[in-house]
């Protein structure tokens, strides 16, 4: 399928109502009548889906970066700037027809990548503010992260004979997407470190005679 054909299609697609299995379903849903605009140019182009999944990848590697210089608010707003971009690949992939199992590993192998790209720029950032308690928090939010990939292929192996419908396709993971997972976290860090501050020693009550 060529560029104006995908476009073509795009702009007959409308949105299924009342088939979403779960919230996150409906809110990819909602966020690709969004992206259309966008889906339809690049479909024009003849940019391909994984282009756009590797430059998600490499954008958020760079927020990792951000991360561990200490920028926790900038990179939050970098994080909500690019979120639409981690949700475009699966996006533009069903509309120019280009889905297929190699699409759907490299997307959920650089979503892992991007975590952990993330999670180390965290934690990068909390070893040296000397944050115990988060540095222990985010390594097992890594560990809880890349199991995700090993979970569902022991899932597709121990049911081998589920038809390629079945499969889950590109960008229908069911656990929010990468970029939101780690907005709160951006977000709430200076404020945490703030509550977990010792309060200052105020003055000696005074004795009552």
């Amino acid at each position: 399928m060529n560029g104006v054909q995908g476009a073509r299609q795009i702009g007959r697609i409308r949105p299924e109502r009342g088939r979403w299995e779960t919230f996150t379903d409906w809110a990819r849903a909602q966020g690709e009548i969004i992206l259309r605009p966008l889906v339809g140019v690049l479909a024009r182009w003849n940019v391909h889906p994984n282009t756009v999944t590797i430059l998600g990848f490499l954008l958020q590697a760079g927020i990792g970066v951000v991360f561990g210089l200490g920028r926790l608010r900038l990179g939050g707003i970098l994080l909500l700037a690019i979120a639409p971009v981690d949700a475009l690949d699966g996006a533009l992939a069903r509309a120019v027809g280009r889905k297929s199992r190699f699409g759907a590993f490299l997307d959920s192998t650089l979503d892992r990548l991007s975590d952990a790209a993330l999670i180390l720029g965290l934690t990068a950032h909390f070893i040296r503010e000397g944050d115990h308690t988060l540095v222990a928090l985010l390594l097992i939010a890594l560990v809880a992260s890349l199991l995700v990939s090993y979970v569902r292929a022991r899932a597709e192996a121990a049911h081998p004979h589920r038809s390629a419908a079945d499969t889950p396709s590109r960008s229908t993971i069911t656990q929010p997407e990468p970029p939101h997972r780690w907005h709160a976290v951006s977000a709430m860090s200076p404020h945490y470190a703030l509550l977990a501050r010792p309060l200052p020693a105020g003055p000696a009550p005074r004795a009552i005679v």
